[in-house]
């Protein structure tokens, strides 16, 4: 279905703005250009804003909305698109990249001028001359940049295969590399399920937004750095009974010694009408969160990020779930 961009305000909720993509590439190329979802993708639409804080980024499908098995499509039938929008608000037209071909495309980011972007089978790294493989790492979820380094979360904890739950390339990665182990995640019981996150200015502390039951573990865990060791410090749950998927983190007034002053924004995993929450400052594990906004009935929130400059209103990616009805 259609990707929208909600922008709302984070003091109070109000909704300011939705963003939808040119349907239509400027000439000579009079092709049409779509930025599609999947409804039932849970590990899929996830939106980021560039690491230079310039533009904000959304990965899809140039494939008119109703297209069946979408993350199984060859790029000649639906080709991967990267969505840009301005600081200002303004969207670009999408651009068709052939990338993914018969594969879930999850997510991607920038450093403002080049691109990485996640999938099933991979990391690729995408410049006006092409694509090349970046990661090797099978099963990537969400994409991120932080401290001039590449993270990426993913669903396989097999090293040299999937990414350990969060890996790290050491670097931007311009041709094929491995990710290795950053954070295994490893709490509460069932297989730990990461894919929003984001990682503190000194390294030293991370939030991960994963989407197990709230009784398995799953929520928006906060995590140390001690010597060589990374340790669960304490969950929060953003709504009753469910986790988190899309997170973004605002370390503006982070205090590294204490770990608190975070402003974290994040969704919700209800497989429809789910919730955008936000927590003004991370004071510890007693923290409530505060719904900006439902995604309405057949609706759901799959990324978030804030939009650029800062301070900013918080963006989300919106897209129908399975079955919905989209009503422009």
């Amino acid at each position: 279905a259609p990707v929208a961009v909600q922008i709302y305000a984070r003091s109070g909720g109000a909704a300011l703005q939705s963003v939808t993509f040119p349907s239509t590439a400027p000439a000579p190329a009079a092709a049409p250009f779509d930025v599609t979802e999947r409804g039932r993708g849970t590990t899929s639409g996830y939106l980021n804003r560039s690491s230079d804080g310039s533009i904000l980024v959304v990965p899809g499908y140039n494939a008119p909305a109703g297209t069946a098995s979408i993350t199984g499509t060859s790029t000649a039938v639906a080709g991967r698109t990267i969505g840009v929008i301005s600081a200002l608000g303004v969207p670009s037209t999408p651009r068709a990249v052939n990338m993914f071909s018969g594969q879930a495309y999850r997510s991607i980011v920038s450093d403002g001028v080049n691109y990485w972007a996640a999938g099933a089978n991979g990391v690729n790294y995408i410049t006006a001359a092409g694509v090349v493989t970046a990661l090797t790492n099978t099963n990537a979820r969400n994409i991120e940049i932080y401290n001039g380094t590449l993270y990426v979360t993913s669903g396989s904890a097999s090293p040299g295969v999937g990414i350990a739950r969060i890996g790290s390339a050491g670097t931007l990665p311009t041709a094929a590399t491995t990710a290795t182990a950053f954070i295994l995640t490893t709490s509460g019981t069932g297989t730990p399920s990461p894919i929003g996150f984001a990682i503190s200015p000194d390294s030293g502390w991370a939030y991960v937004a994963d989407d197990r039951s709230a009784a398995s573990g799953g929520g928006i865990q906060k995590w140390k750095l001690t010597g060589a060791t990374w340790s669960l410090q304490y969950t929060l749950t953003p709504a009753a009974g469910v986790a988190a998927r899309g997170l973004a983190v605002d370390f503006t007034n982070f205090d590294a010694t204490t770990g608190f002053g975070a402003a974290i924004v994040a969704t919700t995993t209800e497989g429809s009408n789910n919730k955008l929450v936000y927590y003004a400052s991370d004071t510890g594990s007693s923290t409530p969160p505060v719904t900006i906004a439902t995604a309405g009935a057949n609706y759901v929130f799959r990324g978030a990020d804030f939009a650029p400059p800062t301070p900013v209103p918080t963006v989300v990616a919106t897209t129908p779930a399975a079955g919905a009805t989209l009503v422009e």
